[in-house]
């Protein structure tokens, strides 16, 4: 009997001891896990923040000309060739979202329901990636508008696509209603400019603090 007893202890703390050492493992992989994916996210909001400055200063660019353009009240040949494209084109940003889509799927109710800094992170993207791809669609059919508008000129073609600086585009450009499509569109670049600078912004903080945090 004595011996039986002794022999259930051993069975239990052999049960026991798997056990913490199954959870050790665990965590282990846990921790190795989100170090991995929070590694892609760093990697992937670098990425993000230097494309941001390449988008902006070309949107920057574009709202010099158009500010040059729209207050010249008899722009010459020259500056109307600068400014044809400020209607019809758009360089816009697109975030890399691999890290957050990996940590989206990762069940973040239940695998790092302890982290607040990885539930502010998803938060974040899932708010504003829909916003900033609802701005960029917008503008992009805005500019697709345009060009069909403007496609039923004979010259239209030429003028955009093989880069032939006609008389008739030219005559165009001086005209009201080129100037309201400028307008029209430059305000929305210049929305999507701000939202890119706020979304920018907070980034850059989520970026100190990831690098700062055990991800806590």
């Amino acid at each position: 009997m004595e011996q039986a007893i002794i022999d259930f202890i051993i069975v239990v703390l052999g049960i026991l001891f798997a056990l913490f050492l199954n959870r050790i493992n665990e965590k282990r992989k846990h921790k190795k896990r989100i170090n991995s994916i929070m590694s892609i996210v760093i990697k992937n909001i670098k990425s993000d923040l230097d494309n941001i400055k390449k988008c902006t200063a070309s949107l920057d660019l574009d709202n010099k000309k158009y500010k040059i353009f729209i207050n010249e009240k008899n722009p010459d040949d020259e500056l109307l060739i600068d400014c044809k494209m400020i209607p019809v084109s758009f360089l816009y940003f697109s975030p890399k979202t691999r890290g957050y889509l990996l940590l989206k799927d990762a069940r973040i109710d239940f695998d790092f329901r302890d982290s607040e800094l990885i539930t502010d992170v998803v938060h974040f993207y899932n708010s504003w990636l829909s916003h900033l791809e609802f701005i960029k669609e917008k503008i992009l059919n805005i500019a697709s508008k345009n060009i069909e508008g403007m496609s039923s000129f004979e010259w239209f073609d030429s003028a955009i696509n093989h880069d032939s600086n006609t008389k008739n585009y030219l005559d165009y450009m001086r005209t009201d209603t080129y100037k309201q499509k400028v307008v029209y569109m430059q305000s929305m670049k210049n929305l999507y400019k701000d939202l890119l600078l706020m979304y920018d912004n907070k980034i850059a903080e989520f970026l100190d603090r990831i690098i700062e945090s055990d991800y806590k």
